[in-house]
């Protein structure tokens, strides 16, 4: 939920107090203007960058492209992810695709499901439309746009191990002595086919 109020006061003028209010709250960019493929600075996972729009409904989209709207107002472009304030100020989030958090390479901190982040700092502001009533009920409106942004942080964990485990089974008999080994199984083996990872360790016996 986002928190908001007026400061300051009405001029209502000689006709006296009546009331001031605000009728609706919209996502805007710093100037309080719709976004119209604002560049967001994220990509989407293995693809392009993602640019944002806002639509009749008030629903800002970050779409994969920047193709735009097509005649009915609707993405032409992949839709990653959308945000939404109601007039309650309840902000709602919503993900389509995948956001890459970084170059790539899983936790880039180098931990193991790291918690990396993706924003849209200075993006996503809210501005309210007012109405000042006074006292014979003449009205005036205009609209305020709030002075921060809205702090839209999106995690990602990284991958972790999850259930992975890991054992080994088998073993080794080995005896000194030339030829057959004591399992009757295994031979002695050529020297010269021994790993070259044992090169320069010594002359073998009982290989």
């Amino acid at each position: 939920t986002i928190g908001a109020s007026l400061t300051g006061a009405a001029d209502y003028g000689t006709d006296g107090a009546g009331t001031t209010a605000i009728t609706g709250v919209s996502l805007t960019d710093a100037s309080g203007n719709d976004h119209n493929g604002t560049d967001s600075g994220l990509e989407v996972t293995g693809g392009g960058t993602i640019y944002l729009y806002t639509l009749a409904n008030g629903v800002v989209i970050g779409t994969e492209g920047n193709t735009g709207l097509d005649a009915s107002g609707n993405p032409i472009d992949d839709v990653a992810f959308a945000l939404y304030l109601d007039a309650s100020g309840n902000l709602t989030f919503v993900q389509y695709d995948a956001i890459d958090h970084g170059d790539g390479a899983g936790a880039e901190d180098g931990t193991p499901g790291a918690d990396e982040t993706a924003d849209l700092d200075g993006l996503i502001y809210v501005t309210a439309d007012v109405t000042v009533t006074d006292g014979d009920g003449d009205t005036t409106s205009t609209s305020f746009t709030s002075e921060t942004d809205i702090d839209v942080v999106i995690h990602d964990d990284g991958p972790g191990v999850g259930t992975l485990a890991f054992d080994v089974s088998g073993e080794v008999t080995h005896d000194e002595t030339d030829g057959e080994q004591t399992d009757g199984n295994k031979d002695d083996i050529d020297p010269a086919t021994i790993p070259g990872e044992f090169s320069g360790l010594g002359t073998a016996i009982g290989a």
